[in-house]
């Protein structure tokens, strides 16, 4: 990934599709990996210096990226008339807050 952020895929060029805010939190991370490295004095200057931010990406809608409160009590109640596993994974992810990680990691002993 450093090659890439180097040849300019994230920041000074144009070459990859991110959002803004993306691009702003990958920089951040490498702006302190090479702020380390210039108080060891590894290298001379910080390259994230200053660096001109390109995005192609707009920012999504909260209207796109969350469901309204109509919709998800509607998902809530179709998940519980349905009998097929697809339908609860749905409704573990509703129960436990939409995280996916901790519904793919629940194990049910009986």
């Amino acid at each position: 990934m450093l090659k890439e952020y180097a040849e300019g895929y994230f920041i000074g060029g144009h070459k990859k599709r991110h959002t803004k805010a993306s691009v702003q939190e990958l920089n951040n991370c490498f702006s302190q990996a090479f702020k380390d490295a210039l108080n060891e004095e590894i290298i001379e200057r910080d390259p994230t210096w200053n660096a001109p931010i390109y995005e192609k990406k707009p920012t999504k809608k909260e209207e796109v990226k969350f469901m309204s409160l109509t919709e998800y009590k509607k998902l809530k109640l179709c998940s519980t008339c349905k009998n097929e596993l697809s339908y609860l994974a749905i409704f573990i992810l509703i129960v436990a807050g939409g995280r996916f990680g901790e519904v793919q990691n629940y194990n049910v002993t009986i």
